[in-house]
């Protein structure tokens, strides 16, 4: 196999997902991780197939939230009373904890939550991030910051996780402008060469949104360059080196 799918469900909806609840019995949720890798390990380590570093996908998370009096004519059927729903504050944040525990999971490729929009029958799940009308539940900003704060490195402190951006710098005009694939902080030194520093500016821009540098791309005649180094600002790794030879603007 590639890589190895998982549904790593806690026991009901009111248990963490940051807390390893399950050190003896055959559940393995996200926060199980060293279980379930160890596992593998021992079916899979010393083959030709990989164990402990297969990537894994939790390819279906779900924590069930209770439904609101107003919402309640959407839905048919009784709860089961093992389903221990959360309220949708809870839910946020236990969706963020699950989010937070497989950014930092070394061999976790992603996580899939289950599901969009409720299912209408109170004996299946009510996992969503919005009712079965299409409306959203209070739960959704949180979950959408998350998932966000992943994509750009900030989500969570990862022992042992090092980070270097994807950034490029490119000049419009006199304007200089920074791209991070993940958040990252800069300091950025403009040069006339061949060894006169004529400026020094630090900052931080957002993965995925182009900044624009409090320098300007110099006038007058003569050979500048733009020295930038960028790095992750939460689990920092090499910095990356960025060396700019400038047209004047």
């Amino acid at each position: 196999m590639d890589a190895f799918a998982f549904h790593p469900y806690e026991d009901n909806s009111s248990q963490p997902p940051a807390t390893t609840l399950h050190p003896n019995s055959t559940t393995v949720s996200i926060g199980d991780y060293g279980k379930l890798v160890a596992l593998l390990g021992q079916a899979f380590d010393g083959t030709a197939q990989p164990g402990s570093q297969v990537p894994l996908y939790f390819d279906e998370f779900g924590v069930q939230s209770q439904i609101p009096p107003a919402k309640a004519s959407l839905y048919t059927g009784t709860e089961p009373d093992l389903t221990r729903p959360v309220d949708e504050a809870t839910q946020a944040l236990y969706y963020r904890q699950a989010v937070q525990l497989a950014f930092c999971e070394p061999t976790v490729k992603a996580l899939f939550l289950f599901h969009s929009v409720d299912e209408v029958d109170l004996h299946a799940w009510q996992s969503g991030l919005y009712y079965p009308d299409g409306t959203p539940k209070t739960s959704v900003p949180g979950v959408r910051l998350a998932v966000a704060q992943a994509r750009r490195g900030v989500v969570a402190r990862c022992p042992g996780l090092a980070l270097t951006p994807r950034a490029t710098v490119v000049q419009k005009g006199t304007q200089l402008v920074l791209s991070c694939d993940i958040d990252c902080s800069y300091v950025a030194q403009l040069w006339r060469l061949p060894g006169h520093r004529l400026a020094t500016v630090r900052g931080r821009a957002v993965g995925g949104k182009p900044k624009t540098l409090p320098l300007r791309a110099p006038t007058t005649a003569g050979r500048y360059r733009l020295r930038l180094s960028a790095n992750a600002p939460v689990n920092p790794g090499t910095a990356k080196l960025i060396l700019l030879n400038l047209r004047r603007g």
